[in-house]
Formats: C-alpha cells, structure tokens, sequence
C-alpha cells in the first residue's frame, strides 16, 4: 500500500472514472442548454452589447 505505483493508479483510475461524466456535462451544455443557462449567459453579456455613452457608433461608407 505504501508503493508510488498504488498511488499512481488511483490517481489514475480516479481520473479516468470523472473524465466520461464532465464530458458528457460540457456536451450537453454545449449544444442543449437549459433556459437557467442560457438566462444566465445573456446576464452576463447584456453589457457587453450595449454602447457606452462615450463611444461614438460607426456610419457606414457612401
């Protein structure tokens, strides 16, 4: 129980036993989010797409 091989594979099958579940969390949030998600998300964007009274918005060349 004391070797550095036991503990290396603990470690390593520990790891390779979580890999298949945050796989298939960041794929189903990646591509099926769900509505708290997506609220969450365009919370934490609003900002972003707003302009700033400072800048001055782009006209388009004639």
């Amino acid at each position: 129980m004391g070797t550095g091989l036991f503990w290396l594979l603990l470690l390593i099958i520990t790891v390779t036993a979580m890999v298949p579940h945050f796989v298939i969390k960041a794929f189903t949030e990646h591509f099926n989010p769900s509505d708290i998600q997506i609220a969450r998300e365009m919370e934490k964007f609003e900002n972003v797409n707003q302009v700033n009274r400072s800048e001055i918005p782009m006209r388009g060349f004639s």
